[in-house]
């Protein structure tokens, strides 16, 4: 296989695009101007200029004489810099994770982005740069990082040229289909102090505005792994999701720096919530218990009230009752009294009323039913769970022999799943009911129960 040297064709785009937009006024401010146009000729040409170089492409012209001598010994070591390039991949057939930093970095500096742009493009190349220097590299969150730095630089481009830009990102797409190190190679790293501390502290010198941030880099890349894996979770794409916290996950895991505590706990929280949708919840219960910890370090109780919830729901399948009667006990302490946590307060107290009434428990059940059924009416959206607590509600009352009451929270329990349109909890109701009806002989009520229930269809139930 021939390896193939993808490089950025940013400037040459970028400054094409420029060109064209200006056009008319460049023709006119030349005629206007005639020594002027000639040195903005210059910068454009030595800009191309050091597009081929970074491109891997050893120009034979001259540089203009006008240049000074930093100028052609910068133009010279930039020359070097492709020659080591070029000889380090024929030698191993690989493109070194070095390289590619380097080029990203080079294009970010000639397209002349504004500060804030550098800081994010240089926190992520910083993570990549963190995970190539580890003895087992991540290569799925090298990969993320990468895509994200190069979103950024285009989303500049896009905004300083009035036009979609993809240049940057198609030139990470096709990188990526090549056969790349990622292993970081400190043979090939900048050879010269000031150069080796000019990468090592790219984002720490970006973030100048922010002294207090020691980890902005991590903030950055936790936030854009929070926002893809939604985007993809929106998209019905479940498993890149989880994929694209996991691998935030392993970096928190493996980075002995302190981690905003937020961001981290938000990484948790999500990923175990994917586990307990997948039914992984052995996988689940770490991230849930990983998260408690960082909520509660920083006293966000909403957040931490959730946690708890969702690591009872983990527990509970796995049968280990006395823990998951313990977190749901702790979010409704925590839920208690706050009409905004009111749908928390009605979860945990649905779920508490299940588990007593698995266990025979049946007051127990009733109490905690009823109170799920107040906190949902104060809860924004409440009503879409009503019809699954009226249910159980009604369910235990049955089992109690109380079939008036059962009767009645079924019929309740109906006329909510048909409000909102919830065909299958409609369903599971009325079968629940006719249920009731063929146990306490009532031959004519459970006729027309099951007769309802073989001609249910979504427009029946509008009706």
């Amino acid at each position: 296989m021939v390896t193939r040297i993808y490089t950025p064709p940013v400037m040459s785009y970028y400054r094409a695009q420029q060109l064209q937009a200006n056009d008319s006024d460049s023709q006119a401010s030349e005629k206007a101007n005639p020594e002027q146009a000639t040195a903005d000729e210059q910068e454009s040409g030595q800009a191309l200029v050091a597009h081929g170089r970074l491109a891997g492409h050893i120009t034979q012209k001259q540089a203009p004489s006008s240049a000074d001598s930093t100028q052609k010994e910068n133009t010279q070591n930039d020359d070097i810099s492709g020659r080591t390039k070029l000889s380090s991949i024929e030698a191993t057939g690989r493109i070194s994770v070095n390289t590619i930093l380097d080029d990203f970095q080079s294009t970010l500096n000639a397209l002349g982005a504004d500060q804030n742009t550098q800081a994010e493009v240089s926190a992520y190349l910083g993570i990549v740069k963190l995970q190539a220097e580890k003895d087992r590299p991540d290569t799925s969150y090298i990969k993320h990082s990468l895509k994200t730095a190069a979103g950024v630089m285009d989303g500049f481009i896009t905004d300083t040229l009035k036009q979609p830009s993809k240049v940057v990102r198609d030139w990470v797409d096709a990188l990526l289909l090549q056969p790349i190190e990622f292993k970081w190679d400190k043979s090939s790293a900048k050879s010269t102090p000031e150069e080796q501390a000019a990468f090592l502290t790219q984002t720490e010198s970006k973030a100048a505005d922010a002294p207090n941030d020691t980890n902005h880099e991590l903030r950055l890349a936790l936030k854009q792994a929070l926002k893809d894996s939604k985007a993809a979770y929106q998209a019905g794409n479940t498993e890149n999701a989880r994929q694209i916290l996991e691998a935030a996950s392993r970096h928190l895991q493996t980075n002995d720096r302190q981690v905003p505590g937020n961001l981290s706990g938000r990484v948790s929280l999500q990923l175990a919530r994917l586990y307990n949708e997948d039914h992984q919840f052995t996988k689940a219960i770490p991230h849930f218990q990983a998260a408690i910890g960082q909520f509660q370090a920083i006293s966000l109780k909403s957040k931490l009230a959730q946690s708890h919830l969702g690591l009872a729901e983990a527990l509970e399948p796995l049968g280990q009752m006395e823990e998951a009667i313990k977190h749901y006990q702790n979010t409704m302490a925590i839920a208690e009294g706050n009409n905004n946590e009111a749908s928390l307060q009605s979860a945990a107290q649905n779920g508490l009323g299940g588990i007593y009434l698995q266990s025979g428990q049946y007051n127990l059940a009733v109490e905690q039913f009823l109170g799920a059924y107040q906190s949902a009416q104060r809860s924004a959206g409440g009503e879409n769970d009503l019809p699954d607590i009226l249910s159980n509600l009604a369910s235990t009352y049955q089992r109690q022999g109380n079939m008036s009451k059962a009767e009645q929270a079924y019929r309740l329990a109906l006329k909510y799943a048909k409000k909102g349109g919830h065909l299958d909890s409609y369903r599971a109701t009325l079968g629940q009911l006719a249920n009731l009806y063929d146990s306490s002989h009532q031959p004519l009520q459970y006729e027309k129960a099951m007769a309802r229930l073989s001609s249910l269809t979504p427009l029946s139930l509008s009706q």
